[in-house]
């Protein structure tokens, strides 16, 4: 060196490639030269001060996840992402009236998860995924759709008779499309006396008031067995069977039966829903299974649907 001259000095940690991708005090050389690596003794080691860089492979895929797909009138729900979750990145998260395709951020939402509070009508939801403010390139997520039913009675066709009777007379309502209507005797509800669009009052005398209301939807339960061996309704005489009420319209997917037989092999069993008369309503598909000599419990398909409210038993 001679009087005058400068030397800088400077650390150097980046990834080869043309530009670097990541790196701290990034040094760009001319083309045709790369940095010289200096080969330390293992006395040097370790060493301190220095900056770590974990390279994170992106997900190919990144889908929106709802707590509840299908709400009634209104509630909340919670959305989260599936598919990977980007160590370090920012999240946004959008909303569009359903099928619309018209995004917009929702305030305050920058989290991971989400929850919205109150949802009444079908919303499309998604995340926009970025990293040092550029959206990554599996973003937007895959938008979830959340529906809102909201059924109604829309019209009411009230009856009326000069006869003095005991006369039926006939009763209408309309609902929103995809509702359920069903008719009851007291206001307060109960189990539906009627389905459908029209109501055949039973033979009346007097002034009677009829209520009707509108359903959507459906769920699937899980209905908790009876006691084994002190039930009530589980009996070896004639009329045997496990009563049940429905409250309203109702299918039977499947039951659970617990059996061991003496003779292990090849079995059949069919389950069948009657009246507490004892008359077969409805008859369930019929199962092949291999029953053992060890008391096992067997999921039998039954696939009944369309039970109207009502008492029955199954056997």
């Amino acid at each position: 060196m001679t009087a005058g001259q400068t030397i800088d000095y400077f650390i150097v940690a980046q990834d080869m490639a043309l530009p670097p991708n990541v790196g701290t005090n990034i040094a760009i050389y001319p083309a045709g030269f790369c940095p010289a690596s200096v080969a330390l003794t293992s006395g040097a080691f370790p060493v301190s001060g220095y900056h770590s860089f974990n390279i994170l492979t992106l997900p190919t895929g990144i889908a929106t996840a709802t707590s509840n797909a299908e709400l009634c009138i209104s509630d909340d729900i919670i959305l989260s992402l599936t598919g990977g979750v980007v160590t370090g990145a920012q999240y946004q998260w959008q909303s569009s009236p359903a099928g619309a395709n018209l995004w917009t951020d929702i305030v305050g939402a920058n989290e991971i998860t989400y929850e919205a509070i109150g949802l009444s009508v079908s919303t499309d939801f998604r995340c926009i995924i970025s990293c040092g403010g550029v959206p990554i390139s599996v973003s937007p997520s895959t938008p979830v759709t959340v529906t809102v039913v909201n059924p109604e009675i829309l019209t009411t066709t009230p009856a009326s008779t000069c006869n003095p009777g005991p006369i039926s007379l006939t009763l209408g309502a309309t609902a929103s499309a995809g509702a359920t209507i069903n008719w009851y005797a007291a206001p307060t509800g109960g189990l539906p006396i009627g389905t459908g669009g029209t109501f055949n009052t039973p033979p009346i005398s007097t002034t009677t008031t009829y209520y009707v209301s509108a359903s959507e939807g459906s769920s699937v339960l899980n209905v908790a067995s009876p006691t084994i061996g002190s039930s009530t309704f589980i009996t070896t005489t004639t009329g045997w069977g496990l009563r049940f009420t429905a409250n309203e319209i109702i299918g039977i997917n499947s039951v659970t039966v617990r059996c061991s037989s003496s003779t292990p092999g090849a079995a059949t069993i069919q389950i069948k829903i009657s009246d507490l008369n004892d008359v077969v309503l409805y008859t369930g598909v019929v199962h092949n299974f291999t029953i053992t000599n060890v008391l096992t419990d067997y999921v039998v398909p039954v696939n009944i649907s369309g039970i109207p409210a009502g008492n029955y038993k199954w056997e």
